[in-house]
């Protein structure tokens, strides 16, 4: 879950960093020149995102990560079940080899490439399991990222702010400039309603 966290903030940023680049085309009506000698009582068309604020609230991610891990886990029951019925048929033959309950060495040999087949099985399945939940997280990502950008594209029409940024990089920010629980409010109903 950590990891998958960690990727998607990352991921959230270049969103992010992509959303400032498509919004700054327009001019802000309300912004103040900051003068030499002090600074605008008014706030500037800028605001900021706190993503990990965001994600942990977003109920379209916390669906999307349900699922993913609901699959996880179900995988890994099943590949745990296969290694246990393999480790068990592991030991039946070594304890069969013991007792020399073969009745020829032919038969040993098949019962022992039988077994090696089962593992190489299971290691294969085991990659293709992991390539599989790869790619949902890759698509959990890029749903993710895309509905961000849509949902803050929306959120911020009519243009209230020339520049929506994420905290992640950023070393302060004013808390004036938040806006992460209105654009968590917003995403959540947008959510809700499709």
């Amino acid at each position: 879950m950590k990891r998958i966290k960690e990727t998607l903030l990352v991921s959230l940023a270049l969103a992010g960093v992509m959303l400032v680049f498509t919004q700054c085309g327009g001019k802000g009506a309300n912004a103040d020149v900051v003068i030499a000698e002090g600074v605008s009582s008014e706030l500037l068309p800028v605001a900021y995102v706190d993503v990990d604020s965001l994600i942990n609230h977003l109920d379209f991610y916390l669906q999307l990560v349900d699922g993913y891990e609901k699959e996880l886990s179900k995988q890994n029951e099943s590949l745990n079940a296969a290694g246990r019925k393999l480790q068990n048929e592991a030991i039946a033959f070594q304890q069969k080899v013991q007792n020399s309950a073969f009745a020829s060495r032919d038969r040993a040999e098949q019962e022992q490439t039988r077994i090696q087949r089962m593992q190489a099985d299971l290691e294969k399945r085991a990659e293709q399991v992991q390539q599989d939940l790869a790619a949902k997280q890759r698509n959990i990502q890029q749903q993710l990222s895309d509905s961000l950008l849509l949902g803050i594209k929306e959120f911020n029409t009519p243009q209230k702010y020339q520049m929506i940024i994420t905290k992640t990089a950023t070393l302060y920010a004013d808390e004036r400039y938040n806006i992460t629980a209105e654009v968590t409010v917003f995403l959540n109903k947008r959510f809700k309603s499709n």
